[in-house]
């Protein structure tokens, strides 16, 4: 097989499948097919727990809302996405990447990439 066929059969299967997906030297291979992970996320703060053990997965193309009452902990769950806010347990993995091991610079970008709307 011709590797610009490879390459191009390659890219079909990021753009078509429902997977996250790395390319590496050596081709492509599945990572998750979530694009965001929220594990057993507990959030607590002096005195409250703000988050108990919360999982959530999230698949490339959905779009979710989280409603809750006022002090409920939405924006501190979805705070620990990328870090603005340190999570108590748990683990966060955005595209196959364990949030809490990245460096600055991919924090940086990841912090770039993701929006989020409040109210």
């Amino acid at each position: 097989m011709s590797s610009a066929f490879y390459a191009l059969s390659s890219i079909f299967n990021l753009l078509t499948a429902n997977i996250i997906t790395e390319i590496t030297d050596i081709g492509v291979r599945q990572v998750s097919e979530y694009v965001i992970e929220m594990l057993g996320i507990t959030k607590t703060f002096p005195g409250i727990k703000a988050n108990d053990n919360i999982t959530l997965r999230l698949k490339r193309g959905e779009i979710h809302a989280l409603l809750g009452e006022n002090g409920a902990g939405k924006s501190t769950l979805l705070r620990t996405i990328n870090q603005l806010q340190k999570i108590t347990d748990g683990n966060v993995i955005v595209n196959g990447k364990e949030v809490k091991n990245l460096k600055h610079k991919e924090l940086h970008d990841l912090r770039r990439n993701i929006g989020m709307i409040f109210q």
